[in-house]
C-alpha cells in the first residue's frame, strides 16, 4: 500500500511540475527536480513537449517533433532535430554545453552552462555560439 501511495505522489508531482514548466521559458526549477523526470526509452512513442532524461548524461531534453521510436529505431534522444536540451538560469543547476542546432535551443541571456574547461559560464547575449567562437556573449561565473 505504501508503495502505491508513494508512486501516486511521485506521478502527481511529476505531472504537476512538467505541466507548469511547459509554459515557462525558464526550465531551472524542473532541472532542480530532474529526479522526477523519466529516463528516455527507445521503444516508445513521444509527443511534442514530452520530457525525458538522457540515459547516459541524466540531463533533461524536450521532444520537439513527435515520433515512435519502435518504428523509427534510428531516431533517438541524441537526434538534435527531435530533442532540445534545457538550460538553467541558476549557476548551481548549470548543465554541460550542448551545441545549439537552431533558434529553438540557443542560449538566452541569463542562462548558465558548464563549458569544456569545467568553468560555469553565464550567457550575456542570446547566442548559438560557444565562448570560444563568440566570447563577448559569455562571462565566466565566479561564485562569491
Amino acid at each position: 500500500m505504501i508503495s502505491e501511495v508513494l508512486e501516486s505522489v511521485i506521478r502527481y508531482a511529476r505531472n504537476k511540475m512538467l505541466s507548469e514548466v511547459s509554459e515557462m521559458d525558464d526550465k531551472t526549477e524542473a532541472i532542480a527536480c530532474k529526479g522526477l523526470i523519466p529516463v528516455y526509452e527507445q521503444n516508445h512513442s513521444y509527443s511534442v513537449g514530452d520530457v525525458r532524461l538522457h540515459p547516459k548524461t541524466g540531463n533533461p531534453k524536450e521532444c520537439i517533433l513527435a515520433y515512435d521510436g519502435s518504428i523509427q529505431p534510428d531516431w533517438t534522444i541524441d537526434t538534435a532535430t527531435l530533442w532540445k536540451p534545457w538550460h538553467s538560469r541558476k549557476p548551481e543547476y548549470a548543465l554541460p554545453w550542448e551545441t545549439p542546432t537552431g533558434a529553438h535551443d540557443i542560449y538566452k541571456s541569463g542562462e548558465y552552462m558548464i563549458w569544456t574547461d569545467g568553468n560555469i559560464y553565464k550567457c550575456v547575449q542570446d547566442t548559438n555560439f560557444s565562448p570560444v567562437e563568440y566570447a563577448q556573449a559569455w562571462e565566466v561565473y565566479n561564485a562569491q
